[in-house]
């Protein structure tokens, strides 16, 4: 359901809401001892997800990542600062990541821990 154009959403049911601005905001809301999530899916396959887990058997949590050998890249201002490889490693200000840990700090050498 959309809004109607207010500034609120009109009721506790709504789960996608768009203002009159063009904000929007989707609501997942579960009973306890549940999970909710996001599911990305190509051709019906899921290949990425973000759930969170308030449950027994999962815990309580926050899971965000592919569900194939994909990399998984956090961006700012339109630009590459977080890479994990589906190997494990990380790189921060790296577009591939050598090593468990790679730094690359401009101006300054790379660190690297193995």
């Amino acid at each position: 359901a959309s809004g109607t154009g207010g500034g609120s959403a009109p009721d506790s049911r709504t789960q996608l809401y768009i203002d009159k601005d063009g904000e929007a905001y989707i609501t997942l809301n579960s009973p306890a001892d549940s999970w909710n999530g996001i599911r990305m899916s190509s051709v019906g396959v899921v290949k990425a997800f973000m759930e969170l887990y308030d449950n027994t058997s999962q815990g309580k949590k926050l899971n965000i990542g592919t569900s194939d050998a994909r990399d998984l890249v956090f961006d700012t201002t339109n630009t590459e600062r977080m890479r994990i490889t589906s190997a494990g490693n990380v790189g921060i200000n790296y577009t591939s990541a050598p090593y468990k840990l790679s730094i690359n700090e401009t101006g300054t050498a790379t660190t690297n821990i193995h």
